[in-house]
């Protein structure tokens, strides 16, 4: 009984983890690397280069937004954007940005987004990813 409770509980874990990549309809985006050509380090400004692949079905053209958790913990400022047409693809966007350690309070990361294009003041992006950057000291 012991097993099959833990059973489910790593079920259940791994459902409440399920990646952001995958999108709740045909439009997916997902990063595919992070790059930079110096260590990140908190407070040096670096270039950081990410790469991605999508697929927009749901929209003849679409918007890719780049952005990094450097304010705040859970917001994130976009940093750059790309315009792609419908159908699947690969790309990268890159940033110089100013990497922060959030300590306890969450990770720097690095969040994508495709939205339809052109899109309203406030809308919801169709489909997003995102993943933790080391920071060094």
């Amino acid at each position: 009984m012991r097993i099959l409770t833990c059973l489910c509980v790593v079920i259940g874990m791994g459902l409440m983890f399920v990646p952001s990549a995958i999108g709740n309809g045909p439009d997916k985006i997902k990063i595919t690397f992070v790059n930079s050509p110096e260590q990140i380090t908190r407070g040096v400004e670096t270039e950081i280069t990410v790469g991605f692949e999508y697929t927009l079905e749901s929209a003849d053209e679409g918007e890719i937004n780049l952005g990094f958790n450097t304010d705040k913990p859970n917001a994130f400022k976009m940093v750059g954007s790309l315009i792609v047409q419908r159908g699947n693809g690969t790309a990268e966007l890159k940033a110089k940005v100013v990497p922060v350690d959030w300590g306890q309070r969450g990770r720097f990361t690095v969040l994508i987004n495709l939205s339809k294009h052109p899109h309203e003041t406030r809308w919801k992006p169709l489909a997003s990813d995102r993943k933790e950057i080391p920071v060094g000291q």
